[in-house]
């Protein structure tokens, strides 16, 4: 499960960054500021969107109802964090997002927020890693432990 799990955020870590390199590069794209932070969040990010989608994969046998799943999931953390529109940003739930605060991180490395906001962003992005993998392996133990 390791392997599959390291392989899986490698795979999402490597076109992500393909992406921003090629957008950086051909296009022009504005991505100044320290690029090994922006690739650190962009990293620790897949592992959590990974993380995320191995604790739906557990819960749901269906490969259709778990994409569906995914999808409405994707939807819902845009809207709330602000990436559809500023506007649609709820201020309120936007924290228990980790879309929002990978924003914040890599927004901020670009346009020179201030250290206070980087920093509490970088808290929460690491709190949401911690809490994923803690509750995926909550899961994987017990299903483990319940053929006992």
């Amino acid at each position: 499960m390791i392997g599959r799990t390291l392989g899986s955020i490698g795979c999402l870590f490597l076109s992500a960054s393909t992406t921003l390199l090629f957008s950086k590069y051909v296009y022009g794209a504005n991505w100044s500021g320290n690029i090994l932070l922006i690739l650190g969040v962009i990293f620790i990010y897949s592992a959590i969107i990974v993380g995320l989608g191995m604790i739906i994969g557990r819960f749901v046998s269906s490969y259709t109802t778990a994409l569906i799943i995914v999808m409405l999931l994707m939807i819902i953390f845009g809207i709330i964090s602000g990436a559809v529109t500023p506007e649609s940003s709820i201020p309120g739930l936007n924290y228990f997002i980790p879309n929002y605060h990978a924003q914040l991180l890599i927004f901020g490395t670009i346009y020179s927020y201030p250290k206070e906001v980087i920093i509490e962003s970088g808290i929460g992005l690491f709190a949401f890693l911690i809490g994923v993998y803690g509750i995926l392996i909550g899961i994987i133990r017990r299903d483990k432990n319940a053929h006992i």
